[in-house]
């Protein structure tokens, strides 16, 4: 655990005059940053080198002690000649709140929450160097936005520290950094021996009790926890910083994530929803810092299976983002620290072009990537589709904040076999790691309509293994229990006129493997008799809770072929059910007319299909397609030619 460094003297002064946003007049334009192409401090930057600009921010003069002043200027990073500076990560906040500071002697505007940073970052006797993308980017070129967030985790990296800005102390969140410090100082010496709230707190009452848990559960659900491009700007840094206000800490990722952990075991059920606002981030980060650490031992790059991009991709749709292009550039940046292996980007960083272009060039990239399996290029990226239905796709998910899904709209123009990942997720991720299409042998290949990054087309040859039949009761958006799922996927199973049990397998462990994903059965909990008597009141909570977790998001189905499963929320009847080559699940998918290898109709050159989504097939989800009997395999099943746009 590092000792805490003395905090910078720092002294809180009365915010700067507010000023409402208007549109600048022509004499306006060359000193406002609502066009900051105009500002004198921008020229031009050398995108030959590593160049980029760095912020000092000057002490309070005598003369305007409340002005916040500074100068900006470019630095080549690749040198020893660079100042020492501190990089810092905030949230930029409400648009519509802007305040007045110089830069190079001309004003500039700045959100309220960078105001404030500003305020208690400044040093009272000497300059203090920074870099802050708000002011040291010009965030009106696109073309220079590119090139330098191509280059900010190395920004990140080379800084002296990262200062982690979660601003002005509310709600006690200087006490609560203190805490966070005790914890993780007692967590380092001994994790066995501090287990438990009163190990740490022996002498906390419960009215203190809550009013800490109070004020930790207020720090993790700040809005910095939220942001996706926190996760480069914590993973590649030294040393870390958190501030509000006065009050610092310092601390490494790693402890933090043992102290948000420590923390969330120990709250009580109040305050556990406001910790885990910060969980999926912490865990994204970590994960990447595993990721940079593999790299760097084995001289490899860090995401180098498509798996690993997928698998922070996923983590990351629950986070927020101004952009929605940043959900891509955030993560495919992760390429590892300067050195041996940076350089390689999955694709390149151009706010030029849109969403959906965006979206798909990534999802062609990963798809080249070798998995985890066999090195092989794959298809797991369809794992990754979810349809959005309505808003209780959102609003029941238990990971998912309101401020993440409120305002989320669909990318226009996006292939349905790419993901949209700036859409938050939908359902749960499955327990258990699955194969399907292990042993097949399936053609697939993407063609793309030239000039157009966002028009391609997904020709495959996948083995249908049925149509949706039945559906069970949608439990995302009704008042039914998991218990109820659970009856009425042993009803629609009894109703099947061939229902389909894989080989040493009771009807118990069909029906309740399905309801898990493959992840456990009830056997391995409780024995029960409920298949007997119809009785499922004896349902043992844990078995229940389970069921919730897996059928959220999902809908219980059987398909034609006598196989039951789980079907994305968003599947009907007559959709199709297939085993995609080099795809760990089976895809449902809608057929749509008939396209050319150009898109257009009437063409005998494949069905055109969208895809739906992941579906868990009990009794295929191994390779047992490829391993099958004659006896086994339904006449039903056969490859088929389609084209997915």
């Amino acid at each position: 655990m590092p000792k805490r460094k003395a905090a910078h003297a720092l002294k809180a002064r009365s915010p700067g005059r507010k000023r409402r946003v208007q549109s600048p007049t022509e004499d306006q334009k060359v000193s406002t940053s609502l066009n900051p192409e105009y500002h004198p401090a921008y020229s031009e930057l050398d995108n030959n080198r590593f160049c980029t600009r760095l912020l000092q921010l000057l002490p309070p003069s005598h003369e305007a002690p409340d002005e916040i002043s500074c100068n900006i200027s470019p630095h080549y990073l690749d040198t020893t000649e660079k100042p020492k500076y501190e990089a810092l990560s905030y949230t930029w906040g409400d648009p519509t709140e802007e305040y007045s500071i110089t830069v190079n002697s001309r004003p500039f505007r700045v959100r309220k929450n960078l105001m404030s940073a500003l305020r208690h970052l400044r040093l009272e006797d000497e300059p203090r160097w920074l870099w802050i993308d708000a002011i040291c980017i010009n965030q009106a070129s696109n073309e220079e936005k590119s090139t330098q967030v191509t280059q900010m985790h190395r920004i990140y990296h080379l800084a002296h520290r990262v200062v982690i800005w979660l601003g002005d102390s509310i709600d006690a969140s200087g006490r609560a950094l203190d805490l966070f410090r005790q914890i993780a100082i007692l967590l380092n010496i001994d994790r066995n021996a501090y287990s438990d709230w009163h190990d740490i707190f022996p002498c906390s009452s419960q009215e203190r009790k809550a009013s800490d848990e109070a004020a930790m559960a207020g720090i993790f659900s700040r809005p910095w926890w939220t942001r996706v491009w926190v996760i480069q700007e914590a993973a590649y840094t030294h040393e870390l910083v958190f501030m509000c206000r006065k009050t610092t800490l310092d601390i490494t990722w790693v402890h933090l994530a043992e102290v948000h952990d420590w923390i969330g075991r120990n709250v009580s059920e109040n305050y556990r929803l406001g910790i885990r606002g910060a969980e999926k981030m912490i865990f994204s980060v970590y994960t990447a810092l595993e990721d940079i650490r593999r790299a760097e031992d084995f001289d490899t790059k860090a995401l180098e299976y498509g798996n690993e991009v997928l698998d922070l991709l996923g983590h990351t749709r629950n986070l927020l983002a101004t952009d929605p292009r940043d959900y891509v550039f955030a993560i495919l940046n992760l390429d590892g620290p300067p050195g041996p292996c940076a350089g390689r980007r999955l694709i390149p960083v151009s706010y030029e072009m849109d969403t959906a272009s965006v979206f798909t060039s990534a999802a062609r990239a990963i798809i080249n990537l070798p998995s985890y399996r066999d090195s092989n290029p794959h298809l797991d990226i369809l794992c990754s589709v979810e349809i959005r239905t309505d808003e209780a796709d959102f609003q029941c998910h238990p990971a998912v904040n309101p401020l993440v899904w409120a305002g989320r709209v669909d990318v226009s123009g996006l292939p349905s076999w790419v993901p949209n990942w700036a859409q938050p997720p939908i359902s749960c991720e499955l327990q258990s790691a699955k194969n399907a299409s292990r042993g097949l042998k399936m053609q697939w290949s993407i063609e793309q309509e030239t000039g157009s990054a966002k028009n391609c087309i997904l020709r495959m040859r996948p083995l249908r293994i049925g149509v949706i039949a039945t559906m069970g009761i949608d439990f995302t958006c009704t008042n039914s229990s998991a218990k109820d799922v659970f009856q009425d996927l042993h009803d629609m199973a009894a109703a099947l006129d061939v229902f389909h049990i894989p080989y040493k397998q009771t009807y118990n462990e069909v029906v309740s493997r399905t309801l898990s994903g493959g992840g456990w059965e009830i056997s391995e909990f409780t024995p029960i008799t409920a298949y007997d008597t119809g009785d499922f009141d004896d349902l043992p909570q844990n078995t229940l809770d389970q069921i919730a977790q897996s059928i959220l998001g999902r809908r219980s189905i059987a398909l034609d072929t006598g196989f039951i499963g789980l079907a994305p929320r968003a599947a009907k009847l007559g959709d199709l059910v297939y085993i995609v080559p080099e795809c760990s699940y089976p895809i449902a998918m809608r057929e749509g007319g008939r396209c050319t290898a150009t898109g257009g109709a009437d063409s005998k050159n494949g069905t055109v299909y969208q895809v739906i989504g992941p579906c868990y097939i009990h009794g295929v989800m191994s390779g047992e397609a490829s391993e099958l009997t004659e006896n086994f395999v339904p006449d039903t099943w056969q490859y088929e030619e389609i084209v997915v746009m």
